[in-house]
C-alpha cells in the first residue's frame, strides 16, 4: 500500500503527501531521462525527489511565475521598446551608433522573446498531459 497522496502528476514529474508525515511537507520527483555521457548508460533514468516545507511551497506558488511580457510582442512592437528605452542613449559611441544599439537590443529581445515562447510551449503541452488531483 501506497503512504502518497497524489497532488499533480505528468511526464517527468510526481508532486505529492507523504501520509505519514508530520510535517505536512510537499515531495517533488523529478525525472531526468537524458544521456549519462560519463557513465556511458544510454537509457538509464535518474530521478530526484526534494522535500518541500509547506510555507516554501506556498511562497513559491505564489510569486514564482515565469515573465511573459514578450511572449505576443510582434517585432515591430520590440523596437518601438527599445526606441523609447532612455538606456539606448548611454550605449551610443563612435563605433556603436544609435541603430546598431537599437538593433542590437531589438536583437537581444528576439531571442529573449523565442525562449518564452519556448517555456510557454511546454506549459501548454505539459497542462494537457498532467493529472491535478484536488
Amino acid at each position: 500500500m501506497s503512504t502518497r497522496s497524489t497532488i499533480s502528476h505528468g511526464p517527468g514529474f510526481h508532486l505529492y503527501h507523504e501520509l505519514f508525515d508530520d510535517d505536512d511537507n510537499l515531495y517533488l520527483r523529478v525525472d531526468d531521462n537524458r544521456v549519462c555521457e560519463s557513465c556511458g548508460a544510454e537509457h538509464k533514468r535518474y530521478s530526484n525527489t526534494i522535500v518541500i516545507p509547506a510555507h516554501i511551497w506556498e511562497v513559491i506558488r505564489l510569486t514564482g511565475a515565469h515573465d511573459f511580457s514578450l511572449l505576443e510582442k510582434t517585432d515591430k512592437d520590440l523596437f518601438e521598446m527599445v526606441e523609447k528605452d532612455s538606456e539606448v542613449d548611454f550605449w551610443i559611441t563612435e563605433e556603436s551608433p544609435r541603430e546598431l544599439v537599437i538593433q542590437d537590443r531589438v536583437d537581444q529581445l528576439k531571442g529573449d522573446r523565442a525562449k518564452q515562447r519556448k517555456i510557454h510551449d511546454k506549459i501548454q503541452l505539459l497542462n494537457k498531459e498532467t493529472k491535478v488531483y484536488k
